[in-house]
């Protein structure tokens, strides 16, 4: 996400549509390969999985 304020009401309708789900956002812009780089490295780092990518 590049827009945090986005990012948070993506998290409440999505929340809103299915209640108890995890999600989560990260910072990413598709057009810095240093921003793809690091988010793969934190996920990459971490025990979570993406099973859905939200437009």
């Amino acid at each position: 996400m590049r827009n945090p304020s986005k990012g948070v009401r993506a998290l409440e309708r999505i929340r809103a549509g299915a209640p108890g789900a995890v999600v989560s956002t990260r910072v990413l812009d598709l057009a810095s390969l240093e921003s793809v780089e690091q988010l793969a490295d934190t996920l990459s780092n971490s025990a979570r999985t993406i099973s859905a990518i939200w437009p």
